[in-house]
């Protein structure tokens, strides 16, 4: 239902509450608005195909929509993303001026945009992984470094490719080229062979400063130029037709079906709200279905509102309009139009 009302505050569907006589409600029910069909639409789905075809969520490059007004995180996020492909390289304090948010807040997108990979996102303040970087000291022997932590293999294999490779890096880096997943482990080793004197590290920040610096990388700029700016031609107007026949094409194709389901599967397995309901809603939810499908059991209300059958026990138990009636050996549900 919040999806619902907030694609109905922007005006791309229509919201309609139906009443019973009784002064219920029997459901909410919602339909495409003009603006939602020659707008929302072809937008959706075009978000939809970028989303499958790259397999990631608009939700985890948008986030959540449950702020207000112009600081809801898809916007400040599409702005984010717009600002770093139009200037190149920001600090997070040049981000903060002209999105007009703060510094938590424009740092906590930039934090959840690197974890995806569209933006790389160093800062003395965000605690990011990997502020360091080491190199190898030229005229130094692996052959001479001794082992760290008992790990002789693992000294080994750092100190031999680092003396290789003529070039900075850093821990978490080096843990993806040496395919070792425990980067902690490398980071202890690239200690120790600084203190053996055989490995120098650098930082691009100055004692006593706090700075930060954001890029966008290709992931970023390929939804900034495959899926955004299709986005804002069609909801500007400006080259709206030429994206009307693709759309018209992909939702007749056999593929579409499959396409939303596989959407589906895609937000549902990051958003941490889709199936979090408070007791109130779950109590509403229960009400409203049994009221509009008379007779239900335990299983059915479980099976519809997917939901464990001792949590629709539990909260049927704390409803008094609902009554049990047994028909066979099945207990079923009504509404008590009495109470």
């Amino acid at each position: 239902m919040a999806y619902g009302n907030t694609l109905h505050d922007i005006a791309l569907v229509a919201k309609e509450t139906v009443v019973r006589d009784t002064g219920k409600i029997a459901y909410i029910g919602y339909s495409l608005t003009e603006a939602g069909k020659r707008y929302g639409r072809p937008a959706t789905v075009l978000s939809l195909q970028y989303s499958v075809d790259n397999n990631i969520s608009m939700f985890q490059i948008l986030g959540s929509i449950l702020t207000g007004g112009d600081s809801r995180s898809p916007y400040n996020r599409m702005r984010i993303l717009r600002e770093l492909k139009e200037r190149g390289q920001l600090r997070e304090v040049d981000l903060v001026e002209i999105i007009g948010s703060n510094n938590s807040i424009i740092q906590k997108h930039l934090i959840a945009l690197a974890k995806i990979g569209f933006v790389t996102f160093d800062s003395i303040g965000a605690k990011q992984k990997g502020k360091f970087t080491y190199q190898w000291i030229p005229g130094k022997s692996p052959d001479n470094v001794e082992t760290i932590g008992r790990q002789v293999t693992l000294t080994k294999r750092v100190a031999d490719y680092l003396a290789q490779h003529n070039k900075e890096i850093e821990c978490h880096t080096l843990s993806k080229v040496l395919e070792y997943k425990y980067p902690e482990h490398i980071s202890k080793i690239l200690s120790g062979l600084v203190k053996q004197g055989c490995v120098g590290r650098t930082s691009s920040w100055k004692a006593g400063e706090i700075k930060s610096i954001a890029k966008i990388l290709d992931k970023g700029r390929k939804w900034h130029d495959e899926s955004y700016l299709p986005s804002v031609e069609i909801l500007s107007d400006h080259s709206l037709d030429k994206y009307q026949e693709k759309v018209q094409t992909f939702e007749e194709s056999e593929q579409f079906s499959g396409y939303i389901g596989r959407g589906i599967e895609l937000y549902r397995s990051v958003s941490p709200n889709i199936n979090s309901k408070s007791s109130q809603e779950r109590k509403e939810e229960i009400k409203l279905l049994i009221s509009n499908n008379h007779g239900l059991t335990t299983r059915e209300i479980a099976e519809r509102l997917r939901v464990s059958r001792p949590l629709v026990t539990y909260y049927t138990s704390q409803l008094p309009e609902i009554r049990q009636g047994k028909e066979g050996s099945e207990v079923r549900y009504f509404i008590d139009d009495n109470i």
